[in-house]
């Protein structure tokens, strides 16, 4: 979620804030969400492209 956070703030500040989560917007408040988040990562399987 840190990560995420710092590509997105805006959108990890929501996130967090629709779901309780009390992140004051330091990284260690993302991780801290981030623990309780699930969060699925998707590719595309080989031999396909994403558009």
């Amino acid at each position: 979620m840190a990560r995420y956070a710092s590509a997105h703030p805006r959108a990890a500040r929501r996130l967090c804030a629709f779901m309780g989560f009390d992140a004051d917007g330091t990284a260690g408040s993302y991780r801290r969400a981030g623990l309780q988040i699930p969060f699925v990562r998707l590719d595309a399987a080989p031999g396909w492209r994403s558009r």
